[in-house]
């Protein structure tokens, strides 16, 4: 709960380092490149005449965030090194990688699905064919072995996190090459 909590201040303090207009410029072209955001930003700043409440550039939204809220990501991030030399790849021995904490995402997307009236399982529940008494299956995730297997295997008082990660290779369209795109499923959700 404390890093929620973090994170809610984090949020606020970030929105409140530029103006309401900006951040609707910014979110409308959030999803293009860098160079994009940069050309839109500084183009509707000098259309707008503003002075210093208007980052120009990502760089600089960057740089009055982490001066007004402070580098939230540092509590949630994490970096290791793989050790590859046994693949005898020349001049690569070792692989630096850094990624958000699963589990921080995962309570994030937990929080906007039960925010839009999802509803969240995390006990097991059995269903049965009336007739035949047999288990039926497909139903939702409360109804699966996969839930039934997880709760066997959490200490008693706690709750299973579902989790399914997947790397889509890349193929998202984004244009760094330093971008991973990773798919995070909540599983313990459903309609």
């Amino acid at each position: 709960m404390q890093m929620q909590s973090m994170w809610s201040h984090y949020v606020e303090d970030a929105y409140g380092s530029a103006s309401p207009q900006f951040w609707r410029v910014f979110c409308t072209v959030m999803e293009e490149s860098i160079s994009c955001q940069d050309r839109v930003l500084g183009l509707v700043k000098n259309m707008l005449k503003q002075k210093r409440s208007w980052p120009q550039s990502v760089r600089t939204l960057r740089s009055v965030i982490n001066r007004k809220a402070g580098n939230f990501w540092s509590n949630v991030k994490e970096t290791h090194n793989i050790d590859v030399s046994s693949f005898g790849i020349p001049g690569c021995t070792t692989v630096e990688f850094t990624f958000v904490d699963p589990i921080f995402l995962w309570t994030q997307r937990c929080d906007a699905l039960y925010q839009k009236g999802m509803q969240l399982h995390w006990d097991a529940h059995m269903l049965k064919d009336e007739k035949t008494g047999e288990e039926i299956y497909g139903t939702g995730i409360q109804y699966g072995t996969l839930l039934r297997h997880a709760i066997a295997s959490v200490p008693l008082g706690g709750n299973p996190a579902l989790i399914s990660l997947s790397w889509d290779a890349g193929n998202t369209g984004f244009g760094s090459r330093s971008t991973k795109p990773l798919c995070l499923q909540v599983m313990n959700g459903t309609h």
